[in-house]
């Protein structure tokens, strides 16, 4: 399973964590700085064949970009889909890629928090290891890297563990 979190803007990396969905470990990490959208898509289009057609689900708060390029140009086999309502219909939908939003971001920390709890061992990057030192619950209630800090790996990592309850 693949977790994808793309750069906001800013000093932010596109990252992806690619997760042995048998027991959770890490098997692989991108991190990359200042890459198009486009690279950054066929990085997890190559990640994702190198692992069997691994389930790919990427943050699509900023761009669903990447999510579009897995899937028209490059036909990718088993991307994430999520539901929503639709404003409109009131119909549910489904629609690529995770939305991090106030109601799922929690959610999908406090799983990452209780499953490093159980197993440290799921996770071997040092990259990934720092971002979690540094990752922090705020006075106001949000959940993020302190100040100067990233948190892209952590988003990704939540975002893979998540998603991989879809995995087939």
């Amino acid at each position: 399973v693949i977790g994808g979190y793309t750069a906001g803007g800013g000093e932010e990396y596109f990252t992806a964590k690619v997760i042995n969905n048998l027991n959770g470990k890490t098997v692989a990490t991108l991190r990359k700085q200042r890459i198009s959208e486009d690279v950054y898509a066929e990085q997890l289009y190559c990640l994702g064949k190198m692992y069997h057609d691994a389930l790919i689900g990427i943050e699509t708060n900023y761009s669903l970009h990447p999510m579009r390029v897995l899937s028209h140009k490059y036909s990718y086999p088993n991307l994430y889909m999520r539901e929503r309502i639709d404003g409109m219909t009131d119909k549910v939908e489904r629609v690529y890629g995770f939305e991090t939003t106030r109601k799922t971001k929690p959610i999908i920390i406090s799983e990452l928090v209780e499953l490093m709890e159980e197993d440290p061992a799921i996770e071997c990057d040092i990259e990934t290891l720092k971002e979690m030192t540094t990752f922090v619950k705020k006075e106001n209630g949000s959940q993020e890297a302190i100040s100067g800090a990233h948190d892209d790996l952590v988003m990704a990592k939540a975002i893979a563990h998540f998603i991989s309850k879809q995995q087939i």
